[in-house]
């Protein structure tokens, strides 16, 4: 999860970049990068609850298989 709020902050950055750019290029830009935040924010949410269901399994295991 770390590691997907360091890739949201790196995108977040380049969306800052891209605004600084001409417009047709900031708007391409703006627009792919916040699909790619969409998508890291969607396995967040799937990571999270698979660690809610992690905790509330009596041995704290899980298959995912």
């Amino acid at each position: 999860m770390q590691q997907i709020e360091q890739s949201i902050d790196r995108y977040l950055a380049a969306m800052d970049s891209a605004d600084r750019a001409t417009p047709e290029v900031a708007e391409a830009k703006a627009e792919r990068l916040k699909e790619k935040i969409e998508t890291v924010e969607k396995q967040m949410q799937k990571l999270k609850e698979i660690e809610a269901q992690l905790h509330e399994s009596p041995d704290q295991q899980i298959s995912l298989t």
